[in-house]
């Protein structure tokens, strides 16, 4: 049999080309791979908790102003409560920014009666209720005061919270004389803060702050001359906003220091600076009540600048308990899907400040974004960002810090419906 063989010319040419087809395709393999485009952020990739508490300021949240002002009495010119009880208590309504997440509840009144020197009236409520019964009849009781007067005559003043969706409280003042009890004086209050009871002067007054349930700042203090007529017998002392200016924080000075350039940016800053403290966008104290307000509004904006527009919805909400304040909800919709971490719907307890507005300016192909912040004590913060995918950049930040000034009412009543 005849047996074939390629000569060693021909075998060598055909691995020759078997190597030259393999280099090609790892070659146009190698091309294709580092010819695809980079991966295009998204607003998916933006949706992590992250990113969210970077945009939406939530580690800055608790953060006011230091603030020094020196003491300015102000004369009260009528004749139901004394001037020295009046004074007293303007010094507490404005030395509160030093502690101001400190409520004023029963161990506040209790620390103040004891600095002040003065008597303390509070008694436990099992011991009230042995002699006046009715106590527990009238909601749940949170304080008891006792005192007595000439001629044998006791006094039992109760602050009770009705537990409703309401959050106002009741003052309700007993008469004991010769093993037989009344009611002499009832009157509702506006937040649930106890308040104290105080002798000067040899006559008593009930004495207590509340907190502005739009606003959520302790703006406001109330005195009452214990009697039957406690609900004209009073005056309410308000410490409120008067004026605004803009100032940075120590802590920002980078900020403070840096220049901006585009001069479009610099006059959308300024322009937005002054309708911020125009009256009828800040809240200065005069507001008595949550106005039903309830708006909607969808915003197509590029505002991480990544060629894709997203979906804002705000909703600018005042709420019905006095647990929250005016709060902007804020959801972003990308694509029909909820992003659910960019989602801005945060409860505001005690002190801390909300995002109340953001709007967005677009200047030479660059969307910046404006927020705007309340702060304890009636300050304000306002912020510029720019976002570009996942980084943000604070351009621009200050304060807008009140000068508060007293205003007294007399015989103010309040009656919740």
């Amino acid at each position: 049999a005849e047996i074939f063989e390629d000569e060693p010319s021909t075998i060598m040419q055909t691995e020759n080309n078997e190597t030259e087809q393999e280099d090609t395709a790892a070659q146009s393999m190698s091309e294709e791979v580092s010819s695809e485009p980079e991966k295009q952020i998204t607003y998916d990739d933006l949706n992590t908790s992250e990113f969210c508490e970077m945009f939406y300021g939530d580690t800055l949240r608790d953060e006011c102003i230091k603030l020094n002002y020196e003491f300015q009495e102000v004369k009260y010119d009528g004749d139901i409560i004394p001037q020295g009880v009046v004074c007293e208590v303007e010094k507490i309504l404005q030395y509160t920014r030093e502690n101001h997440n400190k409520d004023f509840d029963g161990v506040y009144w209790d620390e103040w009666i004891k600095d002040m020197g003065w008597e303390s009236y509070s008694v436990q409520v099992e011991t009230a209720v042995e002699q006046i019964p009715d106590i527990l009849l009238d909601g749940y009781c949170e304080k008891v005061f006792h005192f007595s007067k000439d001629g044998g005559y006791d006094y039992y003043l109760s602050f009770h919270d009705p537990k409703g969706s309401s959050k106002h409280g009741e003052v309700w003042l007993y008469e004991r004389h010769g093993g037989q009890y009344k009611v002499i004086a009832f009157l509702q209050t506006r937040g649930q803060n106890t308040g104290t009871v105080i002798l000067f002067d040899g006559e008593y007054y009930y004495v207590r702050c509340e907190r502005n349930p739009y606003s959520r700042n302790f703006d406001t203090a109330e005195i009452y001359k214990v009697g039957e007529n406690m609900r004209e017998d009073n005056v309410k002392i308000k410490y409120i906003p008067e004026t605004y200016s803009w100032i940075t924080e120590d802590d920002a000075q980078e900020l403070k220091n840096r220049e901006l350039k585009n001069e479009e940016l610099k006059n959308c800053i300024e322009k937005a600076k002054q309708e911020i403290l125009d009256e009828k966008y800040i809240e200065r104290g005069q507001t008595d009540s949550i106005p039903d307000v309830y708006d909607d509004e969808v915003i197509g904006i590029d505002f991480a600048n990544i060629n894709r527009k997203a979906y804002l919805q705000k909703e600018v909400f005042f709420p019905y308990t006095y647990r929250r304040s005016m709060a902007l909800h804020c959801k972003f919709v990308f694509e029909h899907k909820e992003l659910d971490n960019l989602e801005y719907d945060d409860e505001c307890f005690e002190f801390i400040g909300e995002l109340v507005q953001m709007w967005f300016e677009e200047i030479d192909g660059t969307v910046y974004t404006f927020q705007l912040f309340s702060r304890p004590e009636y300050q304000y913060m306002m912020r510029v960002l720019k976002v570009e995918g996942e980084n943000i950049e604070v351009l621009w930040q200050k304060y807008a810090v009140p000068q508060r000034k007293f205003v007294i009412y007399d015989g103010d009543v309040y009656y919740y419906m």
